[in-house]
């Protein structure tokens, strides 16, 4: 399990590209920002009924962003539809780590089981081979086995309706266990989100309660911006 735990932290500092991370993480808090807004821009609502729409459609908004920034960049992504209950999941390959997003409540959060999270897994974990048509990216298709399988996990600042407590609080992606019963290393791309864009990135492990942490940090704060804009 060690050498196991050891190769995934080491694909976690070696195949993230920082450009590609920093150009997401700040794509994902402009996610939540526009939502925020559309729903507060909505009359005839209460702020309970704002937030089951906000956590209604967080993860649609954050599939968006992702899937544009990884388009933007040549990234290879795609949506699976799964055959546990037909829904599409969006699939993004960087270097050897495959990762989906799911939102959370907070960031002690375990793994929430499910049977589509466990099909993904097998799928795209270390063990099964599977050919993925990559769909946005024409004409190529990608070998997507023996790879580590990872979950963009996002969450809100608060719990209230208000552009303070529905701006992003927490990124980070998370690698699960096969069990899909803990995880067993996490990189953490909050304060890229929250800083903006670096210049630069680096990698360095930081001890947690249940295992290592990589965490991504920033050599150059920013105030948040939108990659992209003119």
């Amino acid at each position: 399990m060690s050498s196991t735990i050891s190769r995934v932290q080491e694909i976690l500092e070696h195949d993230l590209d920082p450009e590609f991370v920093a150009e997401m993480a700040v794509a994902v808090g402009w996610a939540y920002a526009d939502l925020h807004r559309r729903l507060a821009e909505m009359t005839g609502l209460t702020d309970c009924m704002r937030l089951e729409m906000f956590a209604d459609q967080r993860s649609s908004a954050v599939v968006s962003a992702v899937a544009g920034v990884a388009k933007r960049r040549g990234v290879p992504f795609g949506f699976k539809r799964l055959s546990c209950n037909g829904q599409s999941k969006l699939l993004v390959k960087t270097g050897r780590l495959v990762f989906t997003q799911e939102p959370i409540l907070t960031l002690g959060d375990a793994p929430r089981v499910a049977d589509y999270k466990l099909e993904l897994s097998e799928a795209y974990g270390l063990s099964r081979q599977l050919e993925l048509d990559l769909g946005d990216v024409p004409g190529q298709l990608a070998d997507w086995c023996g790879q580590v399988f990872a979950v963009l996990l996002h969450g809100s600042f608060g719990a209230r309706f208000n552009e303070r407590d529905r701006r992003l609080g927490a990124l980070m992606l998370a690698v699960p266990s096969a069990e899909y019963d803990r995880w067993i290393t996490r990189a953490d791309f909050s304060e890229i989100a929250i800083e903006g864009a670096p210049v630069a990135a680096q990698t360095r492990k930081e001890s947690a309660s249940q295992s290592d942490r990589v965490v991504v940090s920033v050599r150059a704060s920013r105030k948040i911006r939108r990659t992209g804009d003119e």
